[in-house]
């Protein structure tokens, strides 16, 4: 019986080129997306309103447009690399704005009782969605999909027996309400581009758990609830927590993102955040967040709004149909799926080249067998 040699140098200590590099970035998506968008409107009638005439304002539009759902994503990438998805946050912005709203705008209630108040019912929520999810093993999308429908008929249902309408005005009378503005929906100027303070709440969430995820045990729960579970568990890894706690993060996120809309808005309105959670799914997957789990960046889910922000603006200074633009986002969601589909499989392709051989970039593309057509149909190269 022949004896099999294996090759015991650690697949770490590869020396690869700098393509191949370039092809384990999970950002590199994103990058090339946001490339493409550029291009596009620089040969549109985008490019006299969006680069060239009044650069400066277009760059305060696209990153306020961009800023609207980078919170969220960033929140989003970190559960989707943790394996699960929620549908209910774009109406949970909705929910909570509508607590506010009604306690404080209608019934006068402080602002400092009607927002913990709120908040604690977007945690509720997150909490009951995480249970669900690993009481009953059901998919995130369907638990998540039940209480996207009971929050969007509770939000239309109770503004309108409050108050006979699905708007809640005049939050800007309510005492408090110029400290709160401040915090959550503040008007800044720089340079001669008009910022709201969303912008520097998504930069600081972008950096800090860009950090969390890359240099902290919590991080690296993360990753291995959603890459392999069951191996986690055997370590010790507390999957079922971290899971909860992500659901209870992003409906957090979702609370934040519903203050900063109605202190800007100085209104709440039941539809608030309608299709956010698809906007936000289009972002953190052209980020290059993997749908299954355990790969994934929260700075590629930043780079996903970023290029959500320019489409939306750039569609706006090119003058076209905005009735086109989510089929827009849904061409970018295809492209973005392939597109890390094939920048994931050769990441995992560099694992199975010869360990410890130096190998030129040229020699790799000849034998990558996605590049060439060929493929075992699991993802993976096959085997001679």
């Amino acid at each position: 019986m022949a004896q099999m040699t294996t090759n015991t140098k650690d697949e770490r200590l590869v020396r690869v080129g700098l393509l191949r590099r370039i092809f384990q970035v999970p950002e590199m998506g994103a990058v090339v997306g946001l490339i493409g968008v550029v291009i596009i409107f620089m040969l549109s009638p985008a490019r006299e309103n969006l680069f060239l005439k009044v650069p400066i304002p277009a760059i305060g539009r696209v990153l306020d447009n961009s800023a609207d759902i980078g919170v969220m994503a960033v929140a989003i990438s970190m559960l989707m690399i943790a394996g699960e998805f929620d549908l209910s946050i774009g109406f949970m912005t909705g929910s909570t704005g509508m607590i506010v709203g009604i306690l404080s705008a209608v019934y006068g209630w402080p602002l400092a009782i009607s927002m913990p108040l709120a908040l604690i019912f977007a945690l509720s929520v997150g909490f009951f969605n995480g249970i669900m999810r690993i009481r009953t093993g059901l998919p995130s999308f369907v638990i998540t999909l039940g209480t996207m429908f009971v929050l969007r008929s509770a939000n239309f249902a109770v503004t309108r027996s409050v108050t006979g309408n699905i708007r809640v005005p005049y939050i800007d009378r309510v005492p408090g309400y110029d400290l709160m503005n401040a915090i959550f929906s503040y008007r800044l100027s720089i340079g001669g581009a008009q910022f709201y303070i969303t912008l520097i709440w998504w930069f600081a969430f972008t950096a800090f758990f860009t950090w969390f995820m890359l240099r902290t045990r919590w991080g690296s729960w993360i990753f291995a609830s959603g890459g392999e579970p069951a191996a986690a568990k055997s370590v010790g890894v507390p999957v079922e927590r971290v899971k909860v706690a992500l659901f209870m993060f992003v409906h957090a996120c979702a609370w934040i993102s519903g203050m900063a809309v109605i202190f800007r808005l100085r209104s709440a309105t039941a539809s608030q955040g309608e299709f956010l959670q698809f906007t936000v799914l289009v972002a953190a997957v052209t980020g290059g967040n993997r749908m299954t789990g355990g790969y994934g960046s929260v700075i590629g889910a930043s780079l996903g709004a970023l290029i959500f922000g320019l489409t939306k603006t750039g569609i706006v200074a090119a003058f076209w149909d905005s009735d086109w633009f989510f089929a827009f986002l849904g061409v970018m969601l295809l492209l973005a799926i392939v597109l890390n589909l094939i920048l994931r499989t050769q990441a995992e392709y560099i694992g199975t080249t010869a360990m410890g051989e130096e190998e030129t970039d040229e020699e790799w593309l000849e034998k990558t067998p996605v590049l060439q057509g060929q493929d075992d149909g699991k993802g993976n190269p096959e085997n001679d």
